[in-house]
């Protein structure tokens, strides 16, 4: 679920999988190249995020929902303390795949001022049409209007 994945982005101290040594000799060694195994992990997956948004919107177009709940669950509701410690990487990417989706035209079917007569091509846009629904009650949702 979104909500379970938006904890785990704000996990900023995520604990190492089992089988891992959680005490002894190292373990705070350990314990560290977790943290950077999972923050690599984060930050490659905002990339293919973004690099699908710019080069695969159409076929991204059903996945992109999941994302944008993920990440803007996981910033909006971030306290002062785990903002900071965050890696500021992490964030920026976040950031960049929520403003790439926004400016995304092909998500605003409206700003793309086509005509649709191919029925294959109807249906495609079929995917955006939702797409920009989504967008478009997250900023009617609560967690923008109450900002």
């Amino acid at each position: 679920s979104s909500c379970s994945q938006a904890s785990a982005l704000k996990q900023v101290n995520t604990p190492a999988p089992a089988g891992i040594v959680a005490t002894g000799e190292g373990t705070e060694h350990t314990a560290a190249m977790w943290r950077e195994l999972t923050n690599k992990t984060f930050v490659l997956i905002n990339q293919c995020s973004i690099a699908s948004i710019e080069r695969h919107p159409f076929t991204f177009a059903e996945a992109m929902p999941t994302f944008v709940e993920v990440y803007l669950d996981a910033m909006i509701r971030l306290d002062y303390k785990t903002l900071h410690e965050i890696p500021q990487k992490r964030l920026v990417l976040m950031t960049r795949f929520l403003a790439k989706v926004f400016h995304c035209p092909l998500y605003n079917p409206a700003r793309l001022h086509i005509n649709i007569e191919d029925s294959e091509m109807a249906s495609a846009l079929a995917q955006f049409d939702k797409a920009d629904a989504f967008i478009r009650s997250i900023f009617a949702g609560p967690a923008i209007t109450a900002l």
